[in-house]
């Protein structure tokens, strides 16, 4: 047993037993002495880098010339069945190995093959496999032999998918033919056979995310979902497909569908937490506050569809769709007035308005209504109030009303904006809408709602959940994806 010395010194010992061709006894002080040291470290390295236990069923181990490492492999794994294979050259260490490794009699067995054909360290691994129970985890360790071998062993374990490791280090000592025991780690060696096909579908992942980011999410859930499934981890595509959906059936205003699958896409996000940040970055805390923006809209909450039309609108100018864009700010603007009207009277309906709600003389009200409105409209004729109000409609009511808003927000640069989303093609329009059109009816729209903001906190209105733009902002801008590394 080891007496606790640092790895470094006991080095130093083992070194002199080699330098002095005492390979026996060097092989025994490696053994006993440097390995309890060493195999904490190793464990706790494997642990922290694949994020695993080092604990298979069962290991293969292909014996060299050197069986330490043999030895080392299986004190680190500590299967219940350890398999040595071997050629006849090599056959004179299994008892050493069989001395140190620390397997029973009964659970040790070994499988000889031989360099020609090439082809029969085939056979002995099949009849190695035999060795072990069905649904046993094993793993291959092949640190030992010639590189053709480990060659050979490396294919097969990509065609049956069995874990494959290394032992490796970053010092040798060439005179020695031998590495520092304190620079060795044990490699977990990905597959072989699927590591080219994640390779080749980053080309995917990048495209996905790039279409993701401009708002393409029904092109990205596509090339997500392609990508899932040839990858050996397909996790975050995964992920990144439903998110993809998710945001196609929000940006469709599909809130109901949308809020029943944020709660079966976190769920999934929090299993494969860990698996999703090695190659994305995902803020967590922002998508559990989008789940909540959902809730609410789905449950049709007049605030939340005020902000949802707001921040639709910006994703939609940022993308270069101005005619959707204008009328999503327009949205915004109905949705800000017919707001300061509820806020008045919370059973007031634009649709189907009953005037006598305000407790104001509804005679009162309409002569205020029609010389509020003629400070723009000077030559209409009708001089009743609306039956059913729209958006220009309800700021005049709400001037009528003397709401502050309409103080702030002139009639005449609402009635401007107006007209920008009747040039819509998707209005009464014939061409699209430019780019500076678009920004006057989003400044608009913006100033308006800082406005509201304002007043509702100046009134403090109790069942009001307003908050600036910045802090609604994390629950209702869509995220954009970030390649943490290559995939």
């Amino acid at each position: 047993m080891s007496d606790g010395k640092p790895i470094a010194e006991l080095t130093d010992n083992w070194l002199k037993l080699l330098q002095a061709d005492n390979e026996a006894a060097a092989l025994e002080f490696y053994c006993k002495q440097i390995m309890p040291e060493l195999l904490p470290i190793l464990q706790k390295q494997f642990r922290e880098t694949y994020n695993q236990e080092p604990k298979y069923d069962g290991l293969i181990s292909l014996l060299g010339f050197t069986p330490d490492t043999v030895i080392l492999a299986s004190q680190f794994v500590k299967p219940e069945t350890l398999v040595v294979i071997h050629t006849k050259e090599t056959k004179g260490f299994l008892d050493t190995v069989l001395h140190y490794c620390g397997i029973p009699v009964a659970s040790f067995f070994h499988e000889s093959f031989s360099e020609s054909p090439n082809t029969d360290i085939y056979r002995a691994l099949e009849a190695a496999l035999k060795r072990f129970p069905k649904g046993s985890r094993i793993a291959i360790e092949l640190t030992g032999g010639k590189k053709t071998m480990g060659g050979a062993l490396a294919i097969a374990s990509g065609l049956l998918d069995i874990d494959l490791l290394y032992i490796d280090y970053s010092k040798y000592m060439p005179e020695l033919r031998k590495p520092r025991p304190e620079s060795q780690y044990v490699q977990l060696v990905g597959n072989p056979l699927k590591l080219p096909v994640d390779l080749f579908t980053e080309v995917e992942i990048e495209r996905a995310v790039n279409f993701f980011n401009v708002g393409k999410y029904d092109v990205s859930q596509t090339l997500f979902h392609q990508a899932s499934q040839r990858m050996a981890n397909p996790r975050a595509a995964e992920v990144c497909t439903e998110l993809s959906r998710l945001y196609l059936l929000w940006n469709s205003f599909a809130f109901q569908e949308a809020s029943e699958l944020s709660s079966t896409l976190f769920e999934k996000i929090i299993r494969f937490y860990e698996q999703i940040l090695v190659t994305l970055q995902f803020d967590l805390e922002r998508f559990k506050k989008q789940i909540e923006s959902l809730t609410h809209l789905a449950k049709g909450e007049r605030l939340s569809l005020m902000w949802n039309f707001y921040f639709s609108a910006e994703r939609y100018q940022q993308n270069n769709q101005g005619d959707i864009a204008a009328l999503l700010y327009y949205r915004t603007l109905e949705s800000i007035f017919e707001n300061s009207l509820k806020d008045l009277a919370k059973s007031f309906n634009t649709e189907s308005p009953d005037y006598s709600l305000f407790n104001i003389n509804i005679e009162d009200v309409e002569a205020k209504f029609i010389q509020f409105r003629s400070k723009v409209f000077k030559g209409r004729t009708d001089s009743s109030l609306p039956s059913s109000l729209g958006m220009l409609d309800s700021f005049c009511l709400l001037g009528a009303l003397n709401h502050p808003i309409a103080e702030k927000i002139s009639l005449g640069r609402v009635v401007d904006k107006a007209k920008i989303r009747n040039r819509s093609v998707y209005a009464h329009g014939i061409r699209p809408i430019d780019a500076q059109s678009t920004n006057d009816i989003s400044k608009l729209a913006t100033d308006a709602l800082n406005e509201y903001i304002n007043i509702t906190k100046i009134n403090s209105i109790d069942d009001q959940n307003i908050n600036s733009t910045d802090d609604q902002r994390i629950r209702f801008e869509f995220m954009e994806l970030t390649i943490r590394r290559k995939v």
